[in-house]
């Protein structure tokens, strides 16, 4: 087989033994012509092939549906955790498609928005966006997706006008007794303030004034 294919000139194996196509329009021709069986058995393969905890191998067992969606977006977390917000973001979002619950389904698109706004997928990030809007956000994941789309606004579109209104908002909802932190978002909210304010005013705050005013907010003093 892979003589006949060598062969044919469509593709090869490279230095490293891994099978190189001569464009990558014969690979995607390849992957359309499988069936969408043949396509699951080769990421379930594919998976097998790598260490359990390699993000290759938990993208290829989402792309399979090996796992539940409760399984797939603990992995998700967990890889986000480590750095791979990029590739979490797709976990999450397949968990999100499989998940039952309309309320859970939008929970998980809207970590997967923020994971992959985080992992420099501003074009996938917008097109999430573009679906959450079109259901109610539950009320507990509400900053996460208010920071979202801030941080396309800001980074992918270039507009800093949802910035003065929405950032407020979420400052106000984690300093809310008993708020979800989301993992020190308040400090990525701050970030993003001085990134709208270093490129709308002159006067732009310093980052430790900026800081110590979040957690003044998040932590008044107690009245004497």
């Amino acid at each position: 087989m892979l003589q006949h294919i060598e062969e044919s000139g469509l593709a090869h194996l490279d230095a490293l033994g891994r099978l190189a196509f001569r464009h990558p329009l014969v690979r995607s021709a390849v992957v359309a012509d499988a069936s969408a069986q043949r396509q699951r058995a080769a990421h379930r393969e594919l998976a097998a092939a790598l260490p359990a905890d390699d993000p290759r191998a938990l993208m290829h067992e989402a792309a399979a549906t090996l796992l539940p969606d409760e399984q797939l977006a603990a992995a998700g977390q967990r890889l986000s955790r480590r750095g791979g917000d990029a590739e979490a973001a797709s976990l999450i979002d397949r968990a999100a498609a499989l998940s039952p619950d309309p309320r859970a389904r939008t929970r998980r698109l809207t970590w997967a928005a923020v994971m992959g706004a985080r992992g420099g997928r501003l074009p996938y990030t917008a097109k999430l966006l573009d679906e959450l809007q079109r259901r109610p956000v539950p009320s507990d994941v509400a900053p996460l997706f208010a920071y979202a789309v801030v941080y396309v606004d800001q980074s992918h579109r270039i507009d800093f006008e949802s910035s003065f209104t929405l950032l407020p908002r979420i400052l106000d909802a984690l300093a809310e007794p008993g708020a979800d932190s989301f993992d020190g978002l308040a400090e990525q909210v701050c970030f993003k303030l001085l990134m709208a304010s270093s490129s709308t005013s002159p006067h732009a705050p310093s980052e430790p004034t900026c800081t110590g005013s979040i957690r003044s907010w998040a932590s008044p003093p107690a009245d004497s």
